[in-house]
């Protein structure tokens, strides 16, 4: 990730505007004169992620059986795309590879062997290495599903449930989390290796603000599922204009889970 920030007001070298009821002259009029010289400029940050691994459903954890009469833990496994890692003398797995977050996938195995209703609870830390905890709807049979929330390095995964499953597996999504705390898609503008992507509220989920967050409250700074998906090639770069960059949870959301 490369990033910018400006002042909150940023006073550039234009000098006055001209004064369109005198074409040709500088405007010194009374509305100029109390406003200084200068253009003023918002901040902005850019959020470049560069050839993401491909999103897979068992780069995190291979098909296995969950039991519901107790939350089972999860054997993570470092897949492609994932590294295994320590941080904070404990072993991680990071799902990224470089500054940003992505979300966790869930897949259930169809038919009769296929998982009843179930939990997914995950531990891990963001893109700033802090605690993040997660809990989400688990897949079903036949069913894939994206945590609620981005991270970019995991320490666990549990599964609890009202039926004993099989057939469940684990890996990175295609949901990416933002670095700062997007609350519109008018805040962002986003290219897929160049191309801009028009439609960019498909897929958008604003920060999160609710206080405390919870585990089971979306992402506190937003997040974006790609339309093109990942493939270990593409690039995609945000250009992100903050809101209110003045205040912590302004700008990087309420205190995370």
């Amino acid at each position: 990730m490369s990033t910018h920030f400006s002042d909150g007001i940023a006073v550039g070298t234009a000098g006055y505007p001209p004064n369109p009821n005198n074409p040709g002259s500088i405007g010194r009029g009374s509305a100029f004169a109390t406003a200084g010289p200068g253009v003023v400029a918002s901040p902005t940050v850019i959020y470049r992620l560069a050839a993401l691994p491909t999103a897979s459903s068992t780069n995190l954890a291979a098909a296995t059986t969950y039991s519901g009469a107790a939350a089972f833990p999860v054997t993570l496994v470092a897949g492609t795309g994932v590294t295994q890692t320590t941080l904070f003398g404990t072993t991680v797995y990071d799902i990224v590879g470089q500054f940003g977050e992505r979300s966790i996938r869930a897949v259930a195995a169809g038919g009769a062997g296929g998982a009843g209703a179930n939990t997914v609870t995950f531990a891990g830390y963001d893109m700033y290495e802090v605690p993040v905890t997660g809990s989400f709807a688990g897949a079903t049979s036949g069913n894939t599903v994206e945590s609620n929330k981005t991270l970019r390095y995991l320490t666990s995964i549990s599964v609890t449930g009202s039926a004993t499953g099989s057939g469940v597996s684990f890996g990175v999504g295609d949901k990416i989390g933002f670095p700062v705390r997007v609350n519109n898609a008018s805040d962002f503008m986003v290219t897929n290796s160049g191309v801009l992507i028009t439609a960019n509220s498909t897929g958008f989920v604003a920060a999160d603000t609710t206080v405390p967050a919870t585990a089971s409250t979306n992402n506190v700074r937003g997040s974006y599922t790609l339309q093109a998906a990942t493939n270990a090639a593409n690039v995609q770069t945000f250009w992100i204009n903050p809101i209110d960059v003045n205040t912590t949870s302004g700008a990087y959301g309420v205190v995370q889970a």
